[in-house]
């Protein structure tokens, strides 16, 4: 079973123009990489301003990075040999997409490890991992969440598997000291102490490959700190107070540490140094390098998010939303359980009753504190998104994947399949495992398909307008109540323009896609906007064209509001489906509309079938117009452009 949604898993992102969960999917990674690689006209958001970046982007460059030079290269040689380009807006958002969804897979080899390693099964938690939506919407996003939730679960596997090592070990060193105080022959004796020193050393197992990990997960998200201080501590603590370790051990492998991470954590700060701009090789060769020739962007991002008027900007949220709120949107089942296990373990805790507690040499305690410590810190923050969560899918599963869907039955159970107690745990995994399958599929289809689900799709339309047009032809594009527009994927080479001057030569670049992303706001300030910008080119002499992109039950409302100037729009293609929860108010107004329908009986006849159709798409659309004039003012007259 587990192989058919893992195909499904790779399958589904090959289907085009999925739903566009959130502007950071774009806009901190395949809107900057694709603009420096690709050469295309993008959007830099504030994350990368070069006075102090937050944004590191040595991960990116060298991940989705090379998959645009993949994509570069696959598109040079099918113009060769067959004709076709593969340079489009398709294989531009497919190409990094794909190679998320193969680096989820991390995620349940991670798994699989572990359970395999203290020999658990693991097929029904593979099950329920790869039926979790948030790998089929969030897993295949170029979320830096995604890569988070992928070297997290890097991360877990290794201290599992470290503590799983030292654990074996710990145990055999023990019985060969054992024996070797209990020997009363010299032989004997000697034997004991040549089997100890054949046991393998576990006091640095895996320590490159943590501290490496800790380095690229700091640096992609400093929240990676909360996440990874768990693991890092049970790793650390491992065997510690026992009779063949002692406390001196703790200290040394923090410095191991230490000393393992500083590589990546050079190379790191190089890599997003090069790129911002603060040191060249220039400088280096004439060794003028001081300690502001660096960035250190971990260090700018802790520095903005502990400011509150920042996080305004973004919204502030109440402390329990991760908890109450974005976790059961997350995880369903599996935030349930974990709430409860943790109030049963509050309530033992408070009775005394430390052995109901997960031993800390456990891997069963290894993942609840990795999941209670950061779900508990980052509830601090009064900015909460559901996806700062997503990478404690793996630990949740770990702990509660078997409540969901149960392994097979116990050989006690086999042999009276008629019991009372055989009977009520396959009912209860049945109403759990379909509960948890209908909620996934419902939010997969949600946040996959439906969410801005119109937005992507009219890009590349657009695109393919744009390309009709000679490069003189300036696009104007006004979005209304949708997303920030991925401008990258309107394929829009840069224009270089060379200045001359006395001192040197220097470039620069005409843009020719002019992208007014004008959020919420009111579509009174929208008509005027659009007013004066085409009004200034008008006067400019410029060739230009100007389109509009707003959803479709706003269209009626500005189609109104522009009938009052001297503009006209054309419709020139509607995308559906296309959900704005922003906008789901004005829904309410055709409510009375769509119950007469039902009253009526909407299939009874073709002509209402068809209105309630058009019903649907008018609410969960996008249209995109183009806007022209329909008149121009000539002395004191106004001259119809169709009778001019």
């Amino acid at each position: 079973m587990y192989r058919y949604y893992a195909a499904a898993r790779i399958l589904l992102v090959f289907i085009p123009f999925m739903g566009y969960i959130h502007p950071d999917e774009f806009f901190q990674s395949v809107e900057v990489v694709a603009g420096k690689f690709l050469n295309v006209e993008h959007k830099l958001t504030w994350e990368f301003n070069t006075t102090a970046p937050i944004r590191s982007m040595a991960l990116p460059y060298f991940t989705l990075g090379m998959c645009y030079k993949m994509l570069l290269g696959l598109d040079y040689l099918t113009k060769v040999l067959l004709g076709v380009p593969m340079l489009t807006s398709y294989f531009a958002i497919l190409i990094p997409r794909l190679f998320m969804c193969l680096t989820t897979f991390v995620v349940d080899f991670s798994l699989y490890k572990i359970c395999s390693n203290n020999n658990e099964k693991c097929k029904s938690r593979l099950v329920v991992l790869s039926t979790s939506y948030v790998l089929f919407t969030y897993g295949t996003r170029t979320f830096s969440n995604s890569f988070e939730m992928c070297l997290f679960a890097m991360l877990l596997y290794y201290v599992s598997e470290s503590l799983t090592f030292s654990n074996q070990i710990l145990r055999k060193k023990e019985y060969v000291q054992y024996r070797y105080s209990k020997s009363k022959s010299i032989p004997e004796r000697a034997k004991f102490h040549k089997l100890n020193l054949y046991l393998k050393t576990d006091s640095l197992r895996n320590c490159f490959q943590i501290s490496s990990i800790v380095v690229i997960g700091v640096f992609n998200r400093p929240t990676f700190l909360v996440y990874s201080t768990m693991p890092i501590f049970f790793w650390l603590y491992r065997g510690i107070g026992s009779r063949v370790i002692s406390n001196i051990h703790f200290h040394l492998r923090i410095l191991a540490l230490v000393v393992c991470a500083l590589p990546v954590l050079l190379f790191v700060v190089l890599v997003d140094s090069f790129y911002y701009g603060y040191i060249s090789w220039g400088e280096i060769g004439m060794l003028d390098v001081s300690i502001n020739s660096f960035v250190f962007t971990p260090w700018n991002f802790f520095k903005y998010n502990t400011n509150v008027q920042n996080l305004k900007q973004h919204g502030i949220h109440p402390r329990y939303l991760h908890f109450l709120v974005n976790m059961p949107l997350l995880f369903s089942i599996l935030a349930v359980a974990h709430l409860y296990n943790l109030g049963f373990y509050f309530h033992r805790l408070t009775q005394s009753k430390y052995s109901y507690l997960p031993s800390i040499r456990s891997i069963k305690g290894l993942m609840t504190v990795s999941t209670l410590l950061p779900l508990s810190l980052l509830s601090l923050f009064p900015h909460q998104e559901p996806r700062f969560l997503i990478p404690l899918l793996l630990p949740l599963v770990y702990l509660y994947g078997t409540k969901i869907l149960p392994e097979k039955e116990s050989d006690i159970i086999k042999a009276d399949p008629t019991s009372f107690k055989a009977a009520r745990v396959n009912k209860m995994s049945n109403i759990f495992y379909g509960t948890w399958l209908m909620i996934n599929f419902t939010l997969m289809i949600f946040y996959g398909y439906l969410h801005q689900g119109g937005v992507v799709s009219a890009m590349s339309h657009l695109s393919s307008i744009a390309g009709r047009y000679d490069r003189s032809v300036e696009i104007h594009l006004f979005s209304s109540h949708n997303y920030m527009l991925p401008q990258f994927l309107l394929l829009q080479r840069k224009t270089t323009l060379k200045i001359e001057d006395f001192v040197s030569d220097m470039e620069a670049y005409k843009q020719r896609v002019h992208v007014y992303d004008e959020g919420s706001r009111e579509l009174e300030f929208l008509t005027k906007k659009i007013q004066v910008v085409y009004n200034t080119r008008r006067m400019s002499r410029g060739r230009f064209k100007t389109y509009l992109l707003i959803p479709s039950s706003l269209s009626s409302d500005m189609q109104r509001l522009i009938g009052g100037t001297n503009l006209g729009l054309t419709k020139i293609k509607g995308f559906f489906p296309h959900v704005v929860i922003e906008v789901l108010p004005k829904i309410m107004a055709y409510y009375v509309d769509l119950v007469d329908l039902f009253d009526f009986g909407i299939f009874s006849d073709f002509h209402k079938a068809q209105m309630f159709v058009a019903k649907l798409v008018e609410f969960f659309g996008l249209d995109l117009y183009e806007i022209s004039e329909k008149y121009v003012i000539h002395g004191d007259k106004m001259i119809s452009l169709d009778k001019r």
